[in-house]
C-alpha cells in the first residue's frame, strides 16, 4: 500500500547510469526489444564467439549477472511498470488517432486472453498503450509494457493480423525476459571491450564502439529476434489469427524502409536480422503450420505445389503483391490446419443466387481469402484443390504430424507453468504486493489478477489475508462496497492483527463516505502495528478532509518520521514538516507554470499542424473527398472545414 508513492525516478537514473556505462546501449534500446526493418548490415565482420570473449573479460560475467538482476527485479514490479509507461507517454503523447487505441487494445486483449503462453512468476502481465510518435516501431520494456508507436500501426494500415505479429513478438520477448537479459549483456559487453582495448593498446575508441555494437548485435539482438518472431508467430496463431500475418508485416516493413529514406537514419542497422531472412522463416512457418500444403512464391500462392492463383498489384499506392498473397495464403493455412477433414470447410450454398458456394465461417480471419476469391471468381478452383489437399493426407501421415507439433509447442507452455507452480516464496510475495501496487495506481482489473495468481502456486504463504485484502480494494476501486466488505471481512477473519487489512477497510469506508469510521480504523491499525507508515498517512488525509489540521499535522509528522524521504503532503503541511523541502516544491511549480506558459503558443500550433496532417489522411484514403467538400461548399455556401 504506497500511499506516497515509491521513488519512481529512480528507474530513470538507473537507465541513465546504465547508458553512460555502455555506448552499446545505443543500438539495443531500452529494452533490447525494439521490432523494425533493417537494411543489411554493412559490417560483414567474423561472427565467431565475439561475446564469449567479451564476457570473459576482467569480470564483464559478474557485471552482466549483477545488471540483469537489478533490471529483472525492477521488471517484477508494478510501480516500475507504471512508470515506464508514464515515460513513454510523456515523451510521445498518445496517438492522435483513437481508432489506433480502438485496433491495439482489440489485439492485444485476444493475444493475452487466448493466445497459448504462460506469465511465468517473474513476469507481470501485460499493458500496452500506442503513443503518438510517428515511427514505425514497437518495443516491449523490462516491465513488460508493449509501447506500440502511432507510425507503426499506420504503417501497417491498422491490419490486425499483421499488428497481432508484431505483439506477439514483443510479447515473447516480455516472456522470455529478453529485455532485461539484452540491456544487461550490452552493459557488461561495453565493460569487456574497453577491458580488451586496454589490454591489447588498441587506442582507437571508435573502433571498440562498433565492435561492441557489431557483438551485442550479433550475439544478444539477433538470436532473441528470432526467438520472438517464431514465439510471436504460434502465440498469434494460438490466438487466431491469419499465420500469414506476420510474413505480411515484414514485407510491409522492408516496403516502407525501402521507400522512405527518413527511416534509416533512425534505427541501428546491427540490432535486428536483416528483414528478406526475417519474411523467408516466417513463411516458412505458415506452411508448415499448413502441413506444408500451403506456400507463397513471390507474387504466386501455391497449393500442393499447383497454382491457385496469381496475385497483381491491388491498389493506387502500389501495395506489395506479397503482403496480399501472404494473407490470402495464410487463411487457406488456417483454415486446413483447424480442420481436420473436408467436411470443416463447411462448403454450402452462398444463398446470393449465383450458383455458388460459401466456405469455413464468418470469422475476420477468413476475410483477405473470401474477398480475393470473390472477387476472381476462384471458388470453384479453390474447392478443387482444397479437396486435394484432404485426399492426400489419406495416405500420409501429415495431419498426425500437426497434432504432435502443436502439442509440443502446448507441451512446452506447461513445463514452464509447472515451474511457476513452484516458485520460491519471494516471488509469491511479490505477486501480493504487485496486487497492492497496481491498486495504487488505479487498474482494479490488474490487481486481482496479480493477487489471485497464489492460489495457483505450490508455495502459497499461510497467511492468505492480504491476498483478500487486495481483492478487496480491487472491489471498492470498482464502487462494488458490497463484496469489498465481504472481502475485507473475510481478510480480518483470517488475521485481525493485520495494519494492512485495517487499513483497508478504512479505504472502503472512505470511499463510502464514512470518514469517523475510516479514522478509528486507521487507528486500529496503528495499535497493531505502530511502524506500519501507510495509516498515518490516510489518517491524516482524513483527518484533513474533516477540517482538523492540527490532528492532520500530527499524523502526517509520524508519517514522515517513519519514511523521511516522503513529500507527497499539501504545501500547507509540507511547510511545517520541512520547510526547505516545500521551497523547492513551489519552485518547481513556478518554474513548470512559466515553461507552460511559453509553450501554449507552441502547442496551440502544433495541434493545428496535427489537424491539418489528419485531414490529408482522409483525403489519401478518400482521393475524391477533397473534391466533393469543394464542390458542397460552392453549392451550399457552408464553411468546409
Amino acid at each position: 500500500m504506497q500511499v506516497v508513492g515509491e521513488e519512481l525516478p529512480v528507474l530513470k537514473e538507473f537507465i541513465k547510469r546504465i547508458k553512460k556505462q555502455t555506448a552499446a546501449n545505443i543500438a539495443v534500446g531500452l529494452c533490447g526489444a525494439l521490432l523494425v526493418a533493417m537494411p543489411p548490415s554493412p559490417v560483414r565482420a567474423s561472427e565467431g564467439d565475439v561475446l564469449s570473449g567479451v564476457l570473459g573479460a576482467l569480470g564483464a560475467v559478474a557485471a552482466y549477472n549483477g545488471y540483469f538482476r537489478q533490471i529483472s527485479e525492477m521488471g517484477n514490479n508494478a510501480l516500475y511498470q507504471e512508470e515506464t509507461y508514464r515515460m513513454d507517454i510523456g515523451e510521445h503523447g498518445l496517438s492522435r488517432f483513437r481508432q489506433d487505441k480502438i485496433t491495439v487494445d482489440k489485439v492485444m486483449k485476444r493475444l493475452a486472453a487466448k493466445g497459448e503462453y504462460t506469465l511465468e512468476s517473474r513476469n507481470l502481465p501485460f499493458r500496452w498503450a500506442v503513443n503518438d510518435s510517428d515511427e514505425f516501431n514497437a518495443a516491449c520494456y523490462p516491465t513488460n509494457y508493449i509501447s506500440v508507436n502511432r507510425g507503426l500501426v499506420a504503417g501497417l494500415r491498422g491490419n490486425e493480423d499483421e499488428i497481432a505479429a508484431v505483439l506477439g513478438h514483443e510479447m515473447i520477448h516480455g516472456l522470455k525476459l529478453h529485455s532485461a537479459s539484452n540491456m544487461a549483456k550490452a552493459a557488461a559487453t561495453q565493460i569487456g571491450m574497453v577491458a580488451v582495448n586496454a589490454a591489447t593498446g588498441a587506442g582507437d575508441p571508435g573502433v571498440v564502439s562498433m565492435m561492441t555494437d557489431y557483438a551485442v548485435a550479433k550475439m544478444v539482438s539477433v538470436p532473441t529476434e528470432y526467438e520472438a518472431d517464431e514465439g510471436g508467430f504460434y502465440i498469434a496463431c494460438s490466438a487466431g489469427f491469419n499465420p500469414g500475418g506476420a510474413a505480411a508485416a515484414m514485407v510491409r516493413m522492408e516496403s516502407i524502409v525501402n521507400r522512405q529514406a527518413e527511416f534509416h537514419g533512425k534505427f541501428d542497422p546491427y540490432d535486428h536480422p536483416e528483414t528478406p531472412n526475417r519474411e523467408k522463416k516466417l513463411a516458412q512457418m505458415m506452411t508448415d503450420y499448413s502441413g506444408g500444403h500451403v506456400k507463397v512464391d513471390k507474387n504466386k500462392i501455391l497449393i500442393d505445389d499447383m497454382l491457385f492463383a496469381e496475385v497483381a498489384w491491388t491498389d493506387f499506392d502500389n501495395e506489395l503483391t506479397r503482403e496480399t498473397a501472404y494473407l490470402v495464403a495464410g487463411a487457406i493455412a488456417r483454415g486446413i490446419h483447424d480442420n481436420d477433414n473436408l467436411s470443416g470447410w463447411n462448403w454450402r450454398p452462398s444463398g446470393r443466387g449465383d450458383g455458388l458456394e460459401d466456405y469455413l465461417t464468418d470469422d475476420r480471419v477468413y476475410e483477405p481469402l473470401k474477398q480475393f476469391v470473390a472477387e476472381r471468381h476462384l471458388e470453384r478452383e479453390l474447392k478443387k484443390l482444397i479437396s486435394v489437399v484432404y485426399s492426400g493426407e489419406v495416405i500420409t501421415d501429415v495431419r498426425t504430424k500437426l497434432h504432435e507439433a502443436d502439442e509440443a509447442r502446448q507441451e512446452k507452455w506447461m513445463e514452464r507453468l509447472a515451474k511457476t507452480k513452484l516458485a520460491d516464496s519471494e516471488l509469491v510475495s511479490a505477486f501480493v504486493d504487485n496486487g497492492d501496487r497496481y491498486n495504487d495506481v488505479y487498474l482494479p482489473d490488474y490487481a486481482r489478477q496479480q493477487a489471485l495468481r497464489v492460489f495457483d502456486s505450490d508455495n502459497a504463504p499461510e497467511d492468505l489475508s492480504k491476498v483478500y485484502a487486495v481483492i478487496a480494494r480491487a472491489c471498492m476501486q470498482e464502487l462494488d462496497f458490497p463484496e469489498a466488505h465481504k472481502k475485507v471481512s473475510y481478510a480480518l477473519h483470517l488475521n485481525p492483527a493485520s495494519a494492512f487489512n485495517h487499513v483497508t477497510l478504512a479505504d472502503i469506508y472512505r470511499g463510502e463516505g464514512k470518514p469517523e469510521a475510516a479514522l478509528e480504523e486507521c487507528r486500529t491499525a496503528i495499535a497493531c502495528d505502530p511502524k506500519f507508515s501507510p495509516a498515518y498517512y490516510i489518517a491524516g488525509d482524513i483527518a484533513d478532509e474533516l477540517g482538523r489540521e492540527e490532528e492532520a499535522l500530527n499524523f502526517y509528522r509520524e508519517h514522515r518520521r517513519l519514511e523521511p524521504e516522503a513529500n507527497g503532503y499539501e504545501l500547507k503541511y509540507l511547510e511545517k514538516l520541512d520547510p526547505k523541502e516545500a521551497g523547492r516544491i513551489r519552485e518547481a511549480r513556478r518554474k513548470l507554470a512559466e515553461k507552460w506558459a511559453k509553450e501554449m503558443p507552441t502547442r496551440e500550433q502544433r495541434l493545428e499542424k496535427q489537424a491539418e496532417e489528419k485531414e490529408k489522411e482522409i483525403n489519401k484514403a478518400d482521393p475524391g473527398r477533397e473534391k466533393k467538400l469543394k464542390k458542397q461548399k460552392q453549392t451550399t455556401g457552408l464553411k468546409i472545414k
